[in-house]
């Protein structure tokens, strides 16, 4: 089998790709979990590459809206054995920081909830760049949905 050569030179140094899930999609709902995955560019032409890997989940603090919940599969009351998304913040925000672009679907989405967790921990906001594959698969104009979930609208 022969293997297709990658070309990094046009990737950043570092991306961190993350997905958050919510209570829901109002302006009084909270995170209840992140997803991250971290990646040197370079590391890519290995046959096994180094990332770094971050999930968790939280105790939102509110009780999930019945949509979200149907979408994200945790109940209210898995959720409150969870920590506040406070006690973990300062981690998130270290592994966001560490990476040169941040790489979400509905990245407007996720990052203003990230966001608003971070400004509520005392913490400041992210300020690296984003890339949304929502928008990316949407400016290729091949038809069909960017939501990951067929019917549904994105999170």
């Amino acid at each position: 089998m022969e293997r297709r050569h990658m070309r990094l030179d046009h990737l950043p140094a570092s991306m961190a790709f993350c997905d958050v899930e919510t209570t829901g999609l109002g302006n009084h709902d909270r995170i209840v979990s992140f997803g991250g995955i971290g990646m040197i560019s370079r590391d890519l032409g290995k046959d096994r590459p180094d990332l770094e890997y971050l999930y968790l989940v939280f105790d939102p603090g509110r009780a999930n809206r019945r949509r979200a919940e149907q979408i994200h599969g945790f109940s209210d009351s898995a959720l409150r054995l969870q920590d506040p998304f406070a006690v973990h913040a300062a981690d998130i925000w270290r592994f966001l920081t560490s990476y040169e672009l941040l790489v979400a679907h509905n990245a407007a989405f996720d990052i203003r909830f990230i966001n608003r967790e971070l400004s509520l921990s005392g913490l400041p906001p992210l300020t690296r760049s984003v890339y949304c594959t929502m928008k990316g698969y949407r400016a290729l104009d091949r038809g069909g949905s960017a939501s990951h979930e067929r019917g549904l609208p994105p999170h």
